[in-house]
């Protein structure tokens, strides 16, 4: 058997959030859990749902496309509560 990765590490950790275990994860799930995770985790966690789901291959794909948009398109607000 392979040794775990961060990745895979973090998924178990963060996949009760979605479902009750990996095998029991659904497409729509995906993007879901990739939500939940810090943006600097996401593609670590994308592989490690790749390689434990790869029949979620493109919708992981897919997700992290629709999340680092998200992310690159942030703009913060002037004189918002953060300031």
């Amino acid at each position: 058997m392979a040794k775990k990765t961060k990745g895979d590490h973090l998924l178990q950790d963060m996949v009760p959030l979605v479902a009750d275990s990996v095998k029991q994860m659904r497409r729509c799930d995906v993007y879901r859990l990739l939500d939940c995770a810090d943006f600097d985790d996401q593609a670590m966690l994308g592989a490690a749902i790749s390689r434990q789901r790869p029949e979620f291959k493109s919708e992981v794909e897919e997700s992290l496309c629709d999340l680092e948009a998200d992310h690159h398109s942030f703009v913060p607000m002037e004189g918002g509560a953060f300031e």
